[in-house]
């Protein structure tokens, strides 16, 4: 799936309680996009694809950090940055397998090739999650996903008076939720 999908995925997640801080939203929608910072090595790869010594770092490295162990690491994090330390935690053990859960649904490429999730490496290859009815991930159902994503998000911000957007700047969430809210008058 895209970076927008696993992100209103792990916004979502967050807004699983309403007692979270700003805070711990953020550090649960990052669990849920955390994953894929693997993507950083595409525009290494691309400068140096017509090079002599190419560096595959996303090619050779995509879905490497889709483990258990680098979820653990995350929920680590989450736990010492967060400020509800335990729900923070298991609320980014959750957006990080629904990341890993979207990727075996939905992020097939082009040429049909499946990106294999390694998810007990280091430690054993044993389980390389795919799954054979894995769609593309320009397919129908990932648009279909992301706008049911955007629905609940925006029914969020007209029912709780913030959305992701508050993620990074307050002035820009409110003039949204108040755009919203004048758009909508009644319940959405």
């Amino acid at each position: 799936m895209n970076l927008i999908t696993h992100a209103l995925v792990g916004w979502t997640a967050a807004n699983f309680s309403k007692t979270l801080s700003k805070r711990d939203m953020f550090i649960i929608t990052c669990a849920g996009v955390i994953p894929d910072i693997d993507g950083l090595g595409a525009p290494v790869e691309i400068l140096t694809r017509d090079s002599s010594n190419p560096l595959l770092w996303w090619t050779e490295y995509h879905h490497g950090l889709h483990t258990l162990l680098f979820c653990a690491v995350v929920c680590a994090a989450a736990s010492f940055f967060g400020r509800r330390k335990l729900l923070t935690a298991c609320l980014a053990a959750i957006s990080f397998h629904l990341h890993i859960l979207g990727d075996i649904l939905g992020a097939r490429g082009p040429d049909g090739y499946q990106w294999p999730i390694p998810y007990l490496r280091p430690f054993s290859e044993a389980w390389q999650l795919t799954w054979e009815g894995q769609w593309k991930l320009n397919a129908w159902p990932n648009i279909a996903i992301t706008m049911i994503l955007l629905a609940i998000a925006f029914r969020l911000a007209w029912l709780r008076g913030y959305s992701p957007v508050g993620l990074f700047s307050e002035k820009a969430d409110t003039v949204f939720v108040e755009t919203i809210r004048k758009r909508f008058p009644g319940k959405i």
